[in-house]
């Protein structure tokens, strides 16, 4: 089985839910590929100022954090992390496929600071990962940005975060939670991964409202 997880870097409620997957996915193992994705926009009509706060600019065009909730980073912070966390994932994802899990876990704690701070790069440090491994890969970051800017185009997603479970989207913010007796999407999607552990041949049906 195969799941992507899209989400913008900064943003509590994807943090929330890749911090609560890091379990399942540790028993998972091998069971299952799960591949991260940033969610890129671009900006035709932002002003000057507002490309300098929250875009990367790409051979005059601007790629762009969607608006994040409740986070200190600027919009080109939350990318430059996000590029950062891709990088992790893209060059340890085959030979340690749990650095990448470990260092969403400690990059957490310095929600309160600045992109490559020193607690960013602490974290980077205890998943074990090569800081200068990391930063040849960022070097590419303008083909990264292009790239993720046209699979979101590309997969129709609006929900920003998002799952896609065996090319299925299934929504996993806090919004659809407030009905008494509906557990919340992400409980769902997490139920069905354990579904997916008891019987690997489980297929995933999409979920819907309760």
């Amino acid at each position: 089985m195969e799941y992507d997880i899209w989400y913008t870097s900064g943003d509590h409620k994807a943090l929330d839910f890749i911090r609560s997957m890091n379990p399942i996915n540790k028993r998972l193992d091998k069971k299952v590929l799960m591949t991260p994705h940033m969610m890129v926009q671009t900006c035709g009509w932002c002003s000057a100022s507002e490309i300098e706060r929250n875009c990367i600019s790409v051979d005059r065009t601007p790629y762009c954090a969607p608006p994040i909730r409740d986070s200190n980073l600027t919009g080109r912070e939350a990318l430059r992390q996000g590029l950062t966390e891709y990088c992790v994932y893209k060059e340890y994802h085959e030979e340690k496929p749990q650095a990448w899990w470990d260092y969403m876990d400690g990059i957490q704690e310095c929600e309160r600071e600045r992109y490559r701070s020193e607690c960013s790069d602490k974290a980077l440090k205890q998943a074990g990962i090569d800081l200068h491994r990391v930063d040849r890969c960022l070097a590419k970051e303008q083909e990264i940005l292009r790239a993720e800017h046209e699979l979101w185009q590309a997969s129709g997603i609006v929900y920003n975060p998002a799952v896609v479970i065996n090319n299925r989207v299934y929504r996993v913010n806090d919004e659809a939670k407030a009905e008494i007796g509906n557990p919340g999407r992400e409980q769902r999607v997490q139920e069905h991964l354990r579904r997916v552990q008891r019987d690997p041949r489980c297929v995933l049906r999409r979920l819907r409202p309760r």
